[in-house]
């Protein structure tokens, strides 16, 4: 999905998305993932010129670790279940790694009687 400040990321699947940038340009965002099968997920930024925008990425609420970095710099402030928006000039093959915590956990729900 795209906006007047940038694009969204919310859903993670393997694929090459074809968007425009505010300024008209192509934008092309690969993403690499075996997702759900692991939380690792790979965005590459293809553009013809840098330029500023902003990138939210969906931050699942079941997630309770996860890291973000953009070419290896890792972010900080991530929080389950909102979007956290990374805005700054992209340039061409700009990375993002994404890595959400798969370990299963139980959630208990309300009163069992036996």
């Amino acid at each position: 999905m795209q906006d007047k400040t940038g694009i969204q990321v919310n859903f993670f699947a393997e694929g090459t998305f074809i968007l425009k940038t505010q300024a008209g340009k192509n934008l092309s965002l690969v993403q690499e993932t075996k997702y759900p099968e692991s939380g690792d997920i790979n965005l590459m930024m293809n553009l013809e010129k840098s330029e500023e925008l902003s990138v939210r990425i969906r931050i699942p609420a079941w997630s309770v670790k996860q890291m973000i970095s953009v070419n290896g710099q890792f972010l900080e402030g991530i929080e389950s279940g909102s979007y956290y928006e990374i805005r700054r000039r992209w340039a061409d093959e700009d990375r993002i790694q994404i890595r959400f915590e798969m370990e299963g956990s139980l959630i208990r729900r309300g009163e069992t009687r036996m």
